[in-house]
């Protein structure tokens, strides 16, 4: 059992320097203490096994800041520059073995900058950004398998970078049609990971335990990835609306456990989904079409390849009445 008592305080304020350009400072002071009793009681065969249990409690505390400097080249387009630094709490993990330090694990911190570009017009929306994240102390849980008891996960402290562009784009093609695509250039690796698990029939490294997995990609970090969409609403006769929508995301290949077993890494794919949806007054019918290619994923491999929900179709019904409304 976990107790977490958090406080904190913040605030921002705007100063224009010039007609066009404005300096934003922001600040955040945290204050999280947090306690935690953990009682286990496994059995084998039938017989129990001795009584894991541990108690522990610390407290963590930050002041994070944020700096913006905004640029409007005309009233449509901005560039901007913002440097922050951020914090994320430390804690304990919930064992299912007993460990020395009663599973705990420090806070994470990161510092961080982007740089980016708006502008828009009566027909598109466009904005372009670099990031770059450095992370002392990445949060990062994974599964520990010991050669003399039963496996169990815990949360380790790993430095990490993630830095990348981001780019979205809207742009009405008709009256009634409008085209989005989102995507996103990703490079994000362990700086130091020279403690990681290794997966079952690895070779560590020479005089440890443990296999370096420094420069590989972070969990769930694809290079690539993207989303396209294209939404179009009509009136029908009688007053009828109709919405219709087709979306196809894309990734390239993610790895999914810290073990780096090549079971858990998923291939990059494809998905489609669409939608049509017919509304009036207070009535309201949707057809949902989701992976409609079947694209066979998965969300989570733990050594073993587990597969994720195919294609599905959905049939939604909404009726909103006058009451609801006043």
């Amino acid at each position: 059992v976990g107790y977490t008592d958090a406080t904190a305080i913040f605030g921002q304020l705007d100063f224009p320097l010039t007609e066009k350009l404005t300096f934003t400072l922001g600040g955040r002071k945290t204050q999280e203490d947090k306690s935690g009793v953990r009682r286990t009681q496994l059995t084998a065969q039938g017989f129990p096994l001795p009584l894991i249990a541990a108690t522990g409690s610390d407290s963590f505390d930050d002041f994070s800041q944020t700096v913006i400097l905004d640029y409007e080249l005309n009233d449509s387009t901005n560039v901007y520059l913002k440097v922050a630094d951020g914090f994320k709490a430390g804690g304990y993990e919930a064992l299912g073995t007993s460990l020395a330090n009663n599973g705990a694990y420090n806070s994470e911190g990161v510092d961080a900058y982007e740089i980016g570009y708006k502008t828009s017009n009566d027909k598109m929306k466009m904005s372009m950004n670099y990031f770059n994240s450095k992370y002392d102390g990445n949060q990062l849980s994974q599964f520990i398998y010991p050669e003399d008891g039963a496996p169990y996960n815990t949360t380790s402290n790993v430095p990490s970078t993630n830095k990348g562009i981001e780019i979205e784009l809207s742009y009405l093609l008709s009256d009634s049609i409008i085209a989005d695509l989102s995507f996103t250039k990703l490079d994000a690796t362990y700086d130091d990971y020279s403690g990681g698990t290794c997966a079952l029939g690895a070779t560590p490294v020479a005089g440890t335990n443990a296999c370096d997995y420094t420069g590989l990609p972070l969990l769930y970090a694809a290079d690539n990835s993207g989303l396209f969409s294209i939404t179009s609403e009509n009136e029908m006769s009688n007053g009828m609306m109709r919405k219709s929508s087709i979306s196809v995301y894309w990734t390239d290949d993610v790895w999914h456990n810290t073990d780096y077993d090549f079971n858990s890494q998923e291939d990059g794919f494809s998905k489609i989904d669409a939608r049509i949806e017919f509304s009036k007054d207070d009535w309201k019918i949707a057809i949902l079409g989701k992976n409609l290619t079947d694209e066979y994923t998965s969300n989570w491999n733990q050594q073993t390849n587990y597969t994720n929900q195919t294609g599905q179709f959905s049939i939604c019904l909404l009726y909103t009445s006058d009451a609801a409304d006043e």
